[in-house]
């Protein structure tokens, strides 16, 4: 045990040296600092750095800019002062020009408080500006205009009998009736509507109440006698006949009241809507005898024979519906007085092209270059069932086979 650790601390004579010599280099190096001040006494570096200029602010500049200003106070008007005026009022070119441009996009000052608004004007700024702002009264140039309720009425000297029933668009006018309210009034029967009473007439919207208070003596209405059930009877069977049924207008009386000035021609026959009773020709009639059919007026009429053109006939009654717009209340009133008839136009699916087929209503483009690429791959349809070998149209061809010829 003793010779281990006498061997673990043994050093040679050679490594006793380095060991000494090594430890006396390091107690050198560490007195080294402490005998330099000793060694040389009178050395001392010192450094001198150059002062820090004073940096000014921008807001310091500004102030000493106004300071140098001659400010000038004096009554303004903020809406039409000039920069000058603002300049020499001690405002900064940046707050002049932001009341500026508040100015050219339409800002308007209307009373003193609102020039404290400004973004940027500081509260001791206004406070002591306030005093000196002067705002004229303000008017509006472009004040809202106060519509009335109604059109100007136009006066009439001398009213004359009329029913509104009949009378035309000129003949309201010449009544002193705002023309809006005559087409209105006209719009109404287009689509079926009777006035059945004089009170309906002031119903109509706007009609101004002392217009009606001054027509109302000259308003007649006639009263409608319900069509012999003879007469009915005899159209219903020339109709299941297929003979050309024998139109009867209903017979009509005036009421004209006793206190109505002059006469009037009561020789006209009004024709109601609602007590209709004839037949229309889904494919010939035009849009004037469309018109007859309860709660179809002039714009219905056009869209209905608008759309069997498009067509080129209506198949069936049922396709009538179908037309934009047409409410399906409308065509259940008008369904019973529908009579069917062959289609007008057909289209030879062998020589038409893809462009004209793709107009009709029934076939969409994708569909027509379907068609007419089938056609140019197995040559010409024979009939009905050749088309059906088209699996992409089977959903279109229902109703496109009835306007196709081979």
């Amino acid at each position: 045990m003793n010779n281990s650790w006498q061997d673990y601390f043994y050093f040679t004579k050679a490594e006793r040296g380095s060991a000494i010599l090594l430890s006396g280099i390091c107690m050198v190096l560490f007195l080294v600092p402490f005998a330099y001040s000793y060694i040389f006494p009178n050395t001392s570096i010192q450094y001198e750095f150059p002062a820090i200029p004073k940096i000014e602010t921008p807001t310091s500049a500004v102030a000493e800019v106004r300071e140098a200003k001659e400010i000038t106070l004096f009554p303004f008007n903020p809406n039409n002062a000039t920069r000058e005026d603002f300049s020499n009022l001690g405002l900064s070119d940046k707050l002049v020009n932001t009341i500026f441009n508040y100015r050219n996009k339409g800002g308007k000052f209307y009373k003193a408080e609102n020039f404290q608004k400004i973004w940027g004007l500081s509260p001791n700024e206004y406070a002591r500006l306030a005093p000196y702002i002067v705002i004229e009264n303000y008017n509006n140039q472009y004040e809202k205009k106060k519509f009335e309720a109604h059109e100007a009425i136009v006066e009439v000297s001398e009213p004359f009998p009329f029913s509104p029933n009949l009378a035309s668009v000129d003949d309201f006018l010449r009544l002193g009736i705002p023309q809006k309210i005559a087409q209105t009034i006209v719009n109404y029967r287009s689509k079926g509507g009777v006035f059945r009473r004089k009170e309906d007439v002031k119903k109509m919207y706007n009609f101004p109440p002392d217009l009606y208070a001054k027509l109302e003596p000259f308003i007649i209405i006639e009263e409608i006698k319900p069509v012999q059930n003879d007469i009915q009877n005899a159209q219903n069977q020339a109709i299941a006949n297929n003979v050309s049924p024998v139109t009867s207008t209903p017979s009509t009386n005036y009421n004209i009241p006793s206190n109505v000035p002059g006469t009037y021609n009561n020789t006209t026959k009004f024709n109601s809507k609602k007590n209709f009773s004839g037949t229309i020709d889904i494919n010939q009639s035009n849009a004037e005898q469309w018109q007859q059919l309860p709660g179809v007026g002039a714009g219905y009429a056009r869209k209905i024979v608008g759309f069997r053109e498009k067509l080129g006939g209506f198949a069936s009654t049922e396709q009538v519906k179908e037309t934009f717009g047409l409410p399906d209340s409308t065509f259940q009133k008008i369904k019973p007085f529908l009579k069917p008839s062959p289609i007008l136009q057909t289209i030879n699916i062998n020589t038409v092209s893809q462009e004209d087929l793709c107009k009709h209503p029934y076939c969409k483009f994708n569909h027509a270059k379907l068609i007419i690429s089938y056609r140019d791959m197995h040559g010409k349809y024979q009939n009905a069932e050749s088309l059906k070998k088209v699996y992409a149209i089977q959903d279109i061809l229902p109703k496109l086979l009835p306007y196709l010829s081979y």
